[in-house]
C-alpha cells in the first residue's frame, strides 16, 4: 500500500488533465505531493484541488518527471514520444490516459477488471496505457458476452464526440456551429472537414486496406480481450457534431442461440452498467455525459438467419472511456485503501 506518493499531471489543463483531476478530487484522492504541468500558455494559472491551490507548471526540464512515483500523462501523442525515453519504470508507476500507447515493449496496456489475469499486481509500476475510449466502452460487455456464448463476429459503427480530440476541437465545434447562423466563416484546424452539422468518417489516418489506424486498433485491442486472435471485427469510426460522449452500433453474432433475455441475464452483473429494457427509453449523450456508468439500449435479436443481437451504447469517453480507467489501474497498482 502506497499512500504517500509524490504525483505529476502532465497536460493539466487539458480537456483530459481537467477531467482527471476532477475525478480525482471526487474520489479524494490525496498525495504527498502534486505538480501540475502544462505548456507555457498556462503557465502561472491556478488549480484548485483537495481545499489547496496549485500553481501550473511550465514543464521545461523531461528529467524533473524521474522525480515523482507517480505520473499521469494527459498530452498528445508526439509529445509522449518524446517523454517515454525518461522514465524509470522500476520504480515510478507512468499512466498515459490517452490510450495512444508507449512504443516499449515493456508498456502494458491495461483495461482494468475486464481480464483479472491481466492486471497488475499490487504493487507493481512501470508503463501502463489506457486502451482505446471505444475498447474501454466495449470490452467489459463482449468478454461477459463472450465467456458466455462465444462470438463469432462483430460489427461497429461508433459515432465519436469531439472532446478526445481535445480543447481545440471542442472550441471547432462551437465556432464553426455559430459561424453558420451569422453566416461568417470558421477555420478548419483540429479536422480536415467541417464538423459543424457535419459527419466525418475518418478518425485517424488510412492504412492500406481502406480502415483506417484507430479502427484496426480498436480491433486488435478487442480480439486481445477477449483472447479470440482471429475473431472477424469490422469498425467504422465516425466523428460527429457532439461535444462529449461516444456512441456505439454493435452487431454481434453468436455460436448459438443468444436473445435479449440471455444478454440481460449476462450484463446485469456488471456493476457500472445500465440497461435499458424498454425501446423508447435508449440512452443519448446529453444524458449520459458526466456518468462513469456504460449505458446500453435498443437491445434486440436480429433478423439474420445466423443466431445475432442488434444494441446501441453510449458512455462518457472522457471518465468511462479514458480516466476511470486510469485511476483503476493507480489503484491495483499503488493497493490504494479509500479512507
Amino acid at each position: 500500500m502506497r499512500e504517500n506518493l509524490k504525483a505529476a499531471v502532465v497536460g493539466a489543463t487539458g480537456v483530459l488533465g481537467a477531467e482527471l483531476l476532477a475525478i480525482l478530487s471526487e474520489q479524494e484522492w490525496s498525495f504527498e505531493t502534486l505538480e501540475l504541468f502544462a505548456s507555457r500558455e498556462s503557465a502561472g494559472e491556478f488549480y484548485q484541488y483537495g481545499g489547496s491551490e496549485f500553481e501550473i507548471v511550465e514543464l521545461t526540464d523531461y528529467k524533473t518527471l524521474q522525480n515523482f512515483d507517480c505520473v499521469f500523462l494527459c498530452v498528445p501523442p508526439e509529445i509522449l514520444i518524446e517523454l517515454e525515453p525518461i522514465f524509470d519504470s522500476s520504480r515510478q508507476l507512468v499512466i498515459d490516459v490517452t490510450g495512444s500507447g508507449f512504443k516499449s515493449a515493456n508498456a502494458r496496456s491495461i483495461l482494468a477488471g475486464v481480464d483479472l489475469d491481466d492486471d497488475p499486481a499490487p504493487g507493481q509500476f512501470g508503463l501502463f496505457f489506457n486502451p482505446n475510449p471505444i475498447t474501454c466502452q466495449l470490452a467489459p460487455i463482449l468478454c461477459k458476452v463472450h465467456k458466455k456464448v462465444q462470438i463469432t463476429n462483430i460489427v461497429a459503427s461508433t459515432y465519436q464526440s469531439v472532446s478526445d480530440a481535445g480543447k481545440l476541437a471542442l472550441d471547432e465545434l462551437w465556432d464553426q456551429t455559430r459561424s453558420v447562423f451569422t453566416q461568417k466563416h470558421a477555420s478548419q484546424d483540429a479536422f480536415h472537414h467541417q464538423i459543424a452539422f457535419n459527419c466525418i468518417p475518418q478518425i485517424d489516418t488510412f492504412l492500406e486496406d481502406g480502415s483506417t489506424r484507430v479502427e484496426k486498433k480498436i480491433a486488435d485491442q478487442i480480439r486481445s480481450n477477449l483472447k479470440a486472435p482471429e475473431l472477424p471485427i469490422s469498425i467504422t469510426c465516425v466523428r460527429v457534431p457532439v461535444f462529449h460522449s461516444h456512441c456505439v452500433s454493435l452487431y454481434i453474432e453468436t455460436v448459438s442461440s443468444f436473445d435479449q433475455g440471455d444478454f440481460n441475464m449476462v450484463v446485469e452483473s456488471l456493476p457500472y452498467v445500465q440497461l435499458a429494457n424498454h425501446p423508447e427509453e435508449f440512452p443519448m449523450p446529453v444524458g449520459v455525459t458526466s456518468s462513469d456508468e456504460i449505458f446500453i439500449g435498443r437491445v434486440r435479436s436480429s433478423t439474420t438467419p445466423r443466431h445475432s443481437l442488434a444494441l446501441w451504447i453510449v458512455a462518457d469517453n472522457l471518465r468511462r472511456g479514458a480516466v476511470i480507467n486510469a485511476i483503476e489501474i493507480l489503484k491495483q497498482c499503488t493497493e490504494y485503501r479509500h479512507h
